[in-house]
């Protein structure tokens, strides 16, 4: 091990050297390369509303990944569904004593002695763990290297505007809501991740939440959670496991029930996964300045189709509600379509007859699509910096910040879902009912971008549009919606 962090140090150092060489200011002509890892429109690497986030997508001559989130923040020009990505934390028991890795040894041989000082943004709710793992992580510097962090509490959402108005008076280490990553790439707010660390931070993740820092094929983000993202809540005592896997089966167990199904078709954020889960995409490109220049946008096409039939059967039903509430378990309903933030409500509502699992599938035409959905996750990022010493240093911490234990410690002291694979395996967290079903859908979420406001409303009248046609709407009046879903796209464009 402690071979392998000399070498790490080493690499570190020299990639900064380089890195300080060409990216010490931003250049007009940056244009992010364009990602040959586009979403996939049913599995994907991404995801939802983290916070209440809107997709940030990729610099004008990329697409973002298609995989996991919800709304994280919204620009100017996007709204976004608001949701609190927040899971109930395992225990109720408080931990305060944040458990820190047992492992020592050196971390970060071959930097050069000096004083070395950090600000690191984070969210409150974590400033005095963070403090606690970078105390840790500095006491683990060769001699000499003596590094201070001054921990700063800064939303994930904040964050990321205040680095992309002035970076160089920013943060060196903060944490941002992946929709943001392309804008703070552009912004030259990132540094990119390289070498053997690279290797390092995508074995330790799911793919999902690697893809959320991934620009192209460049990595400039260390994924520090994976929990923003919905799936299904439903009463077990009304609903087997198996009636809830097919939207066919979970209609026909609600009507028997005579309960409700509270899916929140009316939203571009929801109604997404149909088409995520048909084959589409929907991607946005931004300039420099964060103006939308170009789109890639499949919904309207053979796959858009099967994805309007699909909302047909659920939106046109007689138990539909057109909500992702877990209070409406309280006024009858027997599932919802909704995210961690409200395992709280639902639990609290269904008791013992509490379930979560992952979206079902929808058949069309005899063939059976699993439903997609958004996802996002929270990441950590390091700013450029001149001194190659300091930014080795940056991104060793980062790393620490992101890896098992100090996910784990988030994970019980604020119910935070790791993103990291052995916490995942974590007994703690796989008897999290919420989080495995949140981890079970993540395989077929695509992370969320940037998308112009008038997107989110323009797609969410699509189900409307549906529902109004009625039960009996022909495939002409379905490829009819899609049509004048497509014609408003172009407008949208900067």
């Amino acid at each position: 091990m402690k071979r392998k962090l000399v070498f790490l140090a080493s690499t570190l150092l020299l990639a900064g050297v380089l890195s300080a060489c060409g990216g010490g200011k931003k250049t007009e002509s940056s244009s992010v390369p364009a990602s040959e890892e586009s979403t996939p429109a049913t599995v994907s690497e991404e995801s939802v509303p983290a916070e209440e986030s809107t997709p940030a997508e990729e610099s004008v001559e990329e697409s973002v990944p298609a995989e996991e989130s919800v709304p994280a923040e919204e620009s100017e020009e996007e709204s976004v569904p608001a949701e609190e990505s927040e899971v109930t934390p395992a225990s109720e028991e408080e931990h305060t004593s944040h458990e820190l890795p047992s492992e020592d040894g050196v971390i970060g041989e071959g930097i050069d002695p000096g004083d070395y000082s950090f600000v690191v943004w984070v969210d409150e709710k974590i400033v005095d763990l963070t403090d606690a793992y970078l105390q840790a992580f500095a006491a683990r510097l060769p001699d000499g290297v003596n590094a201070t962090f001054e921990i700063q509490p800064v939303s994930e959402a904040s964050a990321a505007g205040d680095m992309i108005t002035d970076p160089e008076s920013g943060a060196d280490i903060y944490a941002f809501a992946q929709d943001q990553l392309a804008r703070l790439v552009n912004a030259n707010a990132l540094a990119e991740i390289t070498g053997d660390l690279k290797d390092e931070i995508t074995d330790r993740n799911d793919a999902g939440s690697v893809a959320a820092g991934k620009v192209g094929r460049k990595l400039y983000a260390f994924p520090m959670t994976s929990d923003n993202g919905y799936f299904l809540y439903y009463n077990k005592s009304l609903i087997t496991k198996d009636e809830a896997s097919n939207f066919t089966t979970l209609l026909a167990a609600c009507n028997r029930a005579g309960k409700t199904l509270s899916f929140n078709g009316s939203s571009a954020w929801y109604n997404a996964g149909f088409f995520f889960g048909a084959g589409c995409e929907s991607t946005w490109n931004t300039n420099s300045a964060g103006e939308f220049v170009s789109y890639t946008d499949t919904y309207n096409s053979d796959e858009g189709l099967v994805a309007a039939k699909g909302i047909k059967e659920v939106v046109t039903h007689s138990k539909y509600v057109d909500s992702s509430s877990a209070a409406d378990f309280s006024a009858g309903a027997a599932a919802v379509i909704s995210g961690t933030w409200d395992s709280g409500t639902a639990k609290g509502a269904l008791g013992e007859d509490f379930a979560a699992v992952e979206l079902p599938y929808f058949t069309v035409d005899g063939h059976d699509y699993h439903m997609g959905s958004f996802g996002g996750n929270k990441l950590v990022g390091v700013k450029p910096q001149i001194d190659a010493n300091k930014g080795a240093i940056a991104l060793l911490a980062a790393s620490y910040l992101t890896d098992t234990a100090a996910q784990l410690a988030r994970f019980h002291e604020n119910g935070w879902g790791p993103s990291n694979l052995t916490a995942q395996a974590d007994p703690d967290v796989q008897a999290d009912e919420t989080l495995a079903a949140f981890l079970a859908q993540s395989a077929y979420s695509v992370p969320q971008g940037q998308y112009p406001g008038d997107w989110w409303n323009t797609a969410g009248a699509i189900a409307t549009d549906i529902q109004t046609a009625g039960e009996t709407s022909t495939d002409d009046q379905l490829k009819a919606i899609l049509a004048g879903y497509a014609a408003a796209l172009d407008d949208m464009l900067g």
